[in-house]
């Protein structure tokens, strides 16, 4: 089962392919799927899938954090506010520095 160029390649997901018995074969393709659904890799692959999907101009690592909800912009006044909950506000050293940024 080969991707078609619209389609994103599974990169996570048991090689079952690569172990030499038949037998261990069969056994790796008989539990693959809750293997792959319980250790996360098919949620990797929807976030790869997702990512992969994008415009291709932004960069990869990018699409990624887009793709699980992350956001990387923040206004001026969200900044200030995080600042004032900081775990390490409480250091005088640093709550100085932060005061002159």
């Amino acid at each position: 089962m080969d991707p078609s160029p619209s389609e994103a390649p599974r990169i996570f997901e048991l090689p079952a392919h690569k172990f030499r018995t038949r037998l261990l074969r069969l056994l790796i393709r008989l539990i693959k799927r809750p293997i792959e659904s319980i250790s996360g890799l098919r949620a990797c692959d929807r976030v790869h899938a997702r990512a992969w999907k994008m415009p291709k101009d932004i960069p990869f690592s990018d699409r990624a954090m887009q793709a699980v909800g992350v956001r990387v912009n923040f206004s001026a006044e969200e900044r200030r506010a995080y600042r004032k909950k900081a775990p390490w506000s409480w250091c005088p050293t640093t709550l100085s520095a932060a005061s002159k940024a």
